[in-house]
């Protein structure tokens, strides 16, 4: 997802913006039922920053696999899901 974001002030590309969404989404219990102890793993291992610019920055695949990690895809697919019905509603339910 190399594609801009909505706010280019505040991301960089629109994976972080969706990550930050996501993680918002969270923080403030919007997202519920999430039991899936996979996922749950994959939503902690991802790390951001902020640039020069002071964008926010979300550690892309290609680093989480140099440092030996693994791809977040459930993670991944949740934030996508996210993304798609945030306009719509910012209650997600996981089962």
């Amino acid at each position: 997802m190399g594609e801009r974001p909505r706010e280019p002030r505040r991301f960089r590309l629109l994976r972080d913006e969706i990550w930050w969404n996501l993680r918002e989404a969270l923080r403030e219990g919007d997202i519920s039922g999430l039991e899936d102890a996979v996922t749950q793993a994959q939503l902690v291992s991802v790390q951001y920053g902020v640039n020069r610019q002071g964008q926010v920055v979300v550690e892309s695949k290609e680093q989480m696999l140099a440092k030996g990690r693994r791809s977040p895809d459930r993670a991944d697919a949740l934030a996508l899901a996210f993304a798609v019905t945030k306009g719509a509603s910012r209650r997600v339910y996981a089962w």
